[in-house]
């Protein structure tokens, strides 16, 4: 079955080598999801919308990160926290939908926290497959992608929870996985991964990945999490950490 999906996700790379085949047009047959825009700020979905007073924290990380996309070519991020519960599948998305908005970027956002997935729950959607029946299941790439109502935004969910999904699940195809939807000019891949210290299978991704951010909520991460998170993260270009709930503003970026 790995190979099967190495097969598929080979074919798509070698697709995306052509230069004048964007993310839209490989992906224009996604199945496509309406999402109820108007709830979005009821999940603290902020950044669709221009009204909510902390939109300038995610503006202002979204201009460190196209940043890094321009002057060190850097189109995979990794959102990850020391924890469960610390925010990061709701920065990932924040984060993503921000970036989106940017004139003549695609992104890709794949929710890689497949044992707790959640983005599809933030945007109240109902997907029938996602990155596990990819990894287990050897479901094709296209059939996995969602497309939205949000410009320029592509969702590949975690998928719904299964009775296995405690198994382990091989990683080995996320290169691949990850080259496939990235281009230098165009597109930008953004990772909903486990907390850091909780699954092992992060740090199996976030190697394959070209930048990491670590999300920190302010009052529940313990200093000496945060202290072995980044350890953990260091060799694999950690970026940066997002304050959550975060006293004075509500995110911040160092």
């Amino acid at each position: 079955m790995v190979e099967k999906i190495k097969q598929a996700l080979e074919r798509a790379y070698r697709e995306r080598e052509n230069p004048t085949a964007s993310l839209p047009e490989l992906l224009a047959n996604a199945r496509y999801y309406e999402v109820d825009l108007d709830r979005l700020k009821e999940n603290r979905i902020i950044t669709f919308h221009d009204t909510n007073s902390n939109i300038e924290s995610y503006r202002l990380l979204r201009t460190q990160l196209l940043n890094k996309f321009k002057t060190d070519n850097i189109t995979s991020f990794g959102i990850t926290s020391a924890n469960v519960g610390e925010g990061k599948s709701l920065t990932a998305l924040n984060l993503a939908i921000s970036l989106a908005k940017s004139a003549d970027i695609h992104v890709m956002l794949i929710d890689g926290d497949i044992a707790h997935p959640s983005i599809h729950k933030l945007l109240e959607i109902t997907p029938k497959r996602g990155l596990i029946d990819m990894l287990k299941e050897g479901v094709e790439l296209e059939d996995a992608v969602l497309r939205t109502n949000i410009p320029n935004l592509w969702i590949i969910p975690g998928g719904l929870e299964k009775d296995d999904m405690q198994d382990r699940v091989s990683t080995g195809p996320m290169e691949l996985l990850i080259n496939s939807l990235s281009d230098n000019n165009r597109n930008i891949v953004i990772v909903d991964l486990p907390p850091v210290l909780a699954k092992d299978d992060t740090m199996a991704i976030v190697g394959h990945l070209d930048a990491t951010i670590l999300v920190v909520e302010e009052g529940a991460t313990k200093k000496d999490e945060v202290a072995r998170a980044a350890e953990l993260l260091k060799q694999n270009n950690l970026i940066g950490c997002v304050f959550n709930k975060f006293s004075r503003h509500q995110i911040a970026f160092h």
